[in-house]
């Protein structure tokens, strides 16, 4: 398992064009840089769907935080997923991660304002 970078796209008044990673895999960890106003945005047109797991390292009173998870349809799949709160979401770094279970036609824009 690698750990993969993805830099979001900043988003402006005038627009912007997503930049859309592929080649995802299921065996990577994918690493973003989390300011807390940032945006996950999954395609999918593969004939599985793909389940999002998003690390939360965070405590309550010392008992883990449960993971985030959500759902990527197969074929037309269409979804969007944060922000993400820091304090839960971002390790040490100040990286939000996140794995997937299935990757067939999946690709992922990341946008921060």
């Amino acid at each position: 398992m690698a750990d993969k970078t993805i830099v979001p796209q900043r988003i402006a008044a005038a627009g912007v064009t997503p930049t859309r990673t592929s080649g995802l895999l299921t065996a990577d960890t994918h690493i973003v840089r989390n300011n807390g106003k940032m945006w996950l945005h999954f395609l999918k047109t593969g004939a599985g769907a793909c389940v999002v797991t998003v690390q939360t390292p965070a405590q309550v009173g010392g008992l883990a935080v449960a993971e985030r998870t959500f759902t990527v349809p197969a074929t037309t799949g269409d979804v969007v997923a944060g922000p993400f709160a820091p304090g839960i979401y971002n390790d040490g770094l100040g990286d939000l991660r996140f794995t997937l279970d299935e990757v067939t036609g999946l690709d992922v824009a990341v946008f921060q304002i």
